[in-house]
């Protein structure tokens, strides 16, 4: 009775770390809108943008625009020469010119630039490359004769979050708390089934055979 009792009251309590371990991850995350397509990661977590070059076309340099909601993404770091955007920093207008690829010739499938963000808030976020020529850089459908240059869309991929000087200052996230939840809530269910499988056991009448 006493083991039926307490499985009985395990089994809700197991659920309830489960929904909540479920719950803080959500909360702990947010979406990152690459144009047409969405990336989610967690709060403080580092994402990078890596903007190649395709076709052939000379110039002096390609001079870009990292457009994104205010305050709701850092700069990590960098490749690229800018005097607009630092490490370390949110652009307060949302607006950051970059100039990048200072050679006098691009090849098919140079670096461009390789941007690595990180999100602070919950709140979903629209990052872009602009080109100076009114096109949006990362756009597969830009048609190379009116541009002369065309980006392919970027390569997204999720950083690890490796600290540089400039990054010290920023509180690296953690989703510990949503972990512990799962990891009791996975415990605590395989002990109240256990304990019911127990029960079943003990509940099974004894057959006996007269001979």
């Amino acid at each position: 009775m006493l083991v039926r009792t307490i499985s009985l009251i395990l089994l809700p309590l197991a659920f309830v770390c489960l929904f909540a371990s479920n719950v803080n991850a959500q909360e702990n995350s947010a979406k990152i809108t690459f144009e047409t397509e969405d990336v989610t990661v967690d709060i403080g977590q580092d994402v990078q943008v890596k903007v190649v070059y395709s076709g052939s076309f000379d110039s002096n340099g390609v001079s870009l625009q990292l457009s994104y909601n205010p305050e709701q993404l850092t700069v990590v770091s960098i490749k690229g020469e800018t005097d607009t955007l630092s490490v370390g920093t949110t652009i307060e207008n949302g607006l950051a010119g970059i100039d990048l690829a200072k050679a006098e010739s691009f090849q098919d499938g140079d670096v461009l630039a390789v941007i690595t963000v990180r999100l602070l808030t919950e709140k979903d976020t629209t990052l872009k490359l602009l080109s100076t020529s009114r096109i949006v850089g990362i756009e597969e459908q830009t048609p190379e004769q009116e541009l002369g240059v065309k980006f392919a869309y970027p390569e997204l991929f999720l950083a690890t979050n490796e600290t540089t000087e400039n990054d010290n200052n920023y509180e690296e996230f953690q989703p510990a708390i949503a972990i512990i939840l799962m990891v009791v809530g996975s415990i605590i269910l395989s002990v109240a089934l256990i304990a019911l499988f127990i029960v079943s056991l003990k509940s099974k009448p004894n057959v006996s055979t007269k001979m």
